[in-house]
């Protein structure tokens, strides 16, 4: 099975968090967020003209209609769909322009796995409370492996020490492909490095 760290294309418009109200939760050894509970909906922007069809904003993964529809239509598990609120889609200097946003909804991450290891299966250092890994070890990280015995089989899931983070397997891939979903990358995780 081949897994995938999900994100956007860079020539497509562009989603941004807006705002957001929400409980967070610190781990008391690191000091680094190791929860986070949204309260209310989601609050985002768009910007740029050439619509896609999947957005990626900080906490959110946006899609529209055709991706929604893509989901139930190959039986895609791990997600729920929640109301979002768009604050405006705007040009590149900032002005309003009249798209539609009507149908994008953001995709909730339910699925489940562990936390993560390196891409030969060694633990990456992390603290040992919470999970975190701290930003200098990230740097060290060349590519990721799922763990297969801490992972609930979900298409869409994250991992426990990378909340929030959408990673995905070559079914959710081969939908978005078949579709011709816009707006979407792929990235093998056994090739992925944090940036």
């Amino acid at each position: 099975m081949k897994y995938y760290y999900v994100t956007h294309d860079e020539k497509y418009a562009q989603a941004y968090y807006e705002f957001e109200d929400g409980a967070e939760k610190k781990c008391p050894k690191c000091g680094k967020i190791c929860e986070f509970s949204r309260i209310g909906v989601y609050h985002t922007r768009l910007k740029g003209k050439k619509q896609g069809d999947f957005y990626h904003a900080p906490g959110c993964y946006i899609g529209n209609s055709k991706f929604l529809e893509m989901l139930v239509k190959y039986n895609i598990t791990g997600y729920e769909i929640k109301d979002i609120v768009v604050d405006g889609w705007f040009d590149q200097r900032d002005n309003l322009i009249d798209l539609d946003s009507s149908d994008l909804k953001e995709i909730a991450i339910l699925g489940k796995c562990g936390w993560y290891a390196d891409k030969d299966g060694k633990e990456i250092k992390r603290c040992d409370k919470c999970g975190i890994i701290n930003f200098s070890t990230r740097k060290e990280v060349k590519g990721i492996k799922v763990e297969e015995d801490t992972w609930d089989g979900s298409d869409i899931f994250s991992f426990s020490n990378w909340l929030g983070v959408m990673i995905c397997t070559e079914r959710l891939k081969e939908a978005c492909e078949k579709e011709k979903i816009k707006n979407i990358r792929f990235i093998p995780l056994e090739e992925f490095t944090f940036a």
